[in-house]
Formats: C-alpha cells, structure tokens, sequence
C-alpha cells in the first residue's frame, strides 16, 4: 500500500511541475488532487 501511495505523490509532482493537469488513470486519487481523469 505504501508504494502506491508514494507512486501517486511522484506522479502528482511530476504532473503539477509539467503543467499537466489530464491523466489517464483509473485511480481516483488523480481527482482528489485536482487532476482530470481519463477515460
């Protein structure tokens, strides 16, 4: 559990230093942080 979690911040902060703000992903984590999921 702890890996996916730690998975999800480095995706976070990569995304948010990208400027990214869609993902694809299923994790409704990417939600919660202000992402827009894909599909």
């Amino acid at each position: 559990m702890l890996s996916r979690i730690f998975t999800d911040c480095v995706s976070f902060v990569a995304m948010w230093r990208k400027g990214i703000k869609e993902a694809f992903a299923f994790d409704e984590h990417f939600n919660q942080m202000g992402f827009i999921r894909k599909p």
